[in-house]
């Protein structure tokens, strides 16, 4: 008998000396707390849920004090015998340590992958997972019951909430005691109510973590930047909410609505407003007006270009060649760019015995070649009944008859327009200076077989002179305009000089005719390294087919002294893209 009391107080001695060394050392670490951990691989999920429990106060002087080796539960089959509370107080003890300069959790990933799975490789896992995990794990090992007693709940019989709630938590300690039901767990109440007669029966179940469903989306929140027809209004970014099955056609509707509302602008058809995809300074692409929004995943990359509504004339010409809705899908690519089909309503009619008509030079004509016609424009007359035609990717075709050439019918097109100044590129092949494309890219819609090449320089003026500092007088720049580019070159030469393609002497910017990623010609071959054909300012029609962009080339001493370069990329905010944001952003209301 005396033996036993004498071993159990050198074991309670022994245990008091730890518990008091453990709190002399926890005394030289409070100065400690705000190391980092070291990823060791997709653990930021694991560092994050770490960081947030050892800064919990009660929490982290549980351990730091010692006090958790007096309750480590080494007996009970559903913890981990003790191991996962050891080696998380230890890293809690480095962590809070004034040694480091950060801490290694390998140990500790270590010992839960033991004894979950999950948590064994280097795969990215969820947070409140691990947060879950951990917090049972250091329950069951903290646990100062040894044995639970098997303990049958009370039925609600009509008493008060609070007497039924006391109880079932006095039931829930006589098998759960540590320090992780005391800091972490709660009870809520489920009310269970009988059908036919109305009895209710409440239950108070105990619970560590709260899963609180996030409300199903209603709605889509569309940033989209806005360039409008108007030159004098700045680009605005606008934010619209849409229903989360909208479609583009849907956000056109809202844009006219807010054009009409909000800047006073006449109201225009849906028709007059384009919606594109963009990537830095050019265009990539078009959406189709029946394509839903929720299917874009480059929604944030969406821009809006208000047009200017067509003439009579060119509505009438080109009802049957106006862009289809549908939009060309390439098979397997989700995030595709997507094309605008032409209905084509030509037909041969050389079998009717039509009339010759009459060709002559820059004529926009189609050339039928193996049953199929190729647009084309007409190089020169050879005889009275042939022609020398070039071809849409640039090879020639001499000697064509009459019989193989038709007008090229009127279509409506939608042409990318950008901005283009002089770069270096320390790598090059044959040329070190390149054109950049830059600032915000713009759009306009023509019916090129109607369009001359003057009329095309007056409709780019009108949308880039407010870039100017100070603004010109529209009526002296078309006059100018109208005397052409100082020297026309042709595209057939091996490179273009710099000095020809960026300094001219009557006009401040040349447009030219190039691919759609606003670098080369489109219809030049690489190697002939063409920055583009020059359209020329005439009275001859526009020469464009489609996914060609119109480049406007400024002259070096006007990008730097007359243009503004900040208005180039300056855009405003409309005060629904704040509203949005905090709605999107804002804290969820329980009530929902």
């Amino acid at each position: 008998m005396d033996g036993h009391v004498a071993a159990s107080a050198s074991t309670t001695d022994a245990s008091s000396s730890s518990t008091a060394l453990a709190a002399s050392k926890y005394k030289r670490m409070r100065g400690g707390g705000s190391l980092g951990l070291i990823n060791l691989g997709n653990t930021c999920y694991m560092n994050s849920a770490l960081q947030c429990i050892v800064n919990t106060p009660l929490f982290v002087d549980y351990f730091l004090s010692g006090m958790y080796m007096d309750d480590i539960n080494r007996t009970s089959t559903l913890g981990m015998q003790g191991k996962l509370a050891e080696v998380y107080g230890k890293l809690l003890e480095d962590l809070w340590s004034t040694k480091f300069k950060h801490v290694s959790p390998r140990e500790f990933k270590k010992t839960i992958g033991k004894f979950n799975e999950a948590f064994r490789g280097n795969d990215q896992q969820d947070a409140q997972e691990l947060i879950a995990f951990l917090l049972s794990g250091l329950s069951e090992d903290l646990n100062r019951i040894h044995d639970k007693p098997y303990i049958s709940q009370p039925d609600s019989d009509g008493r008060y909430d609070s007497d039924l709630a006391d109880e079932w938590w006095r039931n829930h300690l006589k098998r759960e005691v540590s320090i992780v039901v005391a800091l972490f767990t709660g009870q809520y109440k489920s009310l269970l109510t009988c059908s036919a007669c109305g009895f209710k029966s409440a239950r108070f179940e105990p619970f560590t973590f709260l899963q609180v469903p996030l409300p199903e989306p209603t709605h889509n929140n569309v940033t989209i930047p806005v360039v409008f027809a108007d030159s004098r209004m700045m680009p605005q970014k606008l934010s619209l909410r849409l229903s989360i099955d909208a479609t583009i056609v849907e956000l056109k509707k809202q844009l006219v609505d807010v054009c009409v509302a909000d800047f006073g602008l006449p109201l225009h058809s849906v028709a007059d407003i384009k919606i594109c995809e963009y990537a830095g300074a050019h265009i990539v692409g078009f959406k189709a007006d029946n394509r839903k929004l929720g299917q874009i995943r480059s929604i944030d990359r969406l821009m809006a270009f208000q047009l200017e509504p067509l003439a009579p004339r060119v509505v009438d010409v080109t009802r049957f060649r106006r862009p289809s809705l549908i939009p060309y899908e390439s098979p397997g690519d989700d995030d595709y760019m997507e094309e605008e089909d032409v209905e084509v309503v030509a037909t041969d009619d050389t079998s009717r015995g039509r009339a010759p008509m009459s060709l002559h030079p820059h004529m926009l004509v189609e050339v039928q070649i193996k049953g199929e016609w190729v647009a084309g424009t007409v190089l020169t007359t050879t005889t009275s009944d042939t022609c020398a035609v070039q071809l849409r990717h640039g090879d020639v075709e001499e000697n064509v008859s009459q019989t193989r050439v038709r007008p090229r019918p009127a279509r409506l097109l939608y042409c990318p327009v950008i901005s283009r100044k002089l770069g270096y590129s320390p790598v090059y092949f044959k040329n070190p200076f390149r054109p950049l494309p830059f600032g915000t890219p713009d759009l306009v819609r023509i019916c090129p077989e109607m369009t001359t090449g003057a009329a095309l320089y007056a409709m780019v003026w009108d949308r880039v002179h407010r870039f100017f500092k100070q603004r010109h007088s529209t009526t002296t720049t078309s006059n100018s305009s109208r005397r052409g580019p100082p020297r026309q070159h042709s595209i057939s030469g091996p490179v273009q000089h710099i000095d020809e393609l960026f300094c001219h002497q009557d006009l401040p910017f040349l447009l030219r005719r190039v691919e759609s990623k606003g670098i080369t010609d489109s219809r030049t071959p690489w190697l002939l390294r063409s920055f583009g054909w020059t359209i020329p300012c005439n009275d001859h029609f526009v020469d464009l087919l489609e996914d060609e962009t119109i480049a406007i080339d400024w002259d070096i001493q006007v990008l730097q002294e007359e243009v503004d370069m900040d208005k180039m990329k300056a855009m405003d905010l409309h005060p629904s893209v704040a509203k949005n944001d905090v709605l999107d952003h804002g804290p969820v209301p329980l009530s929902h």
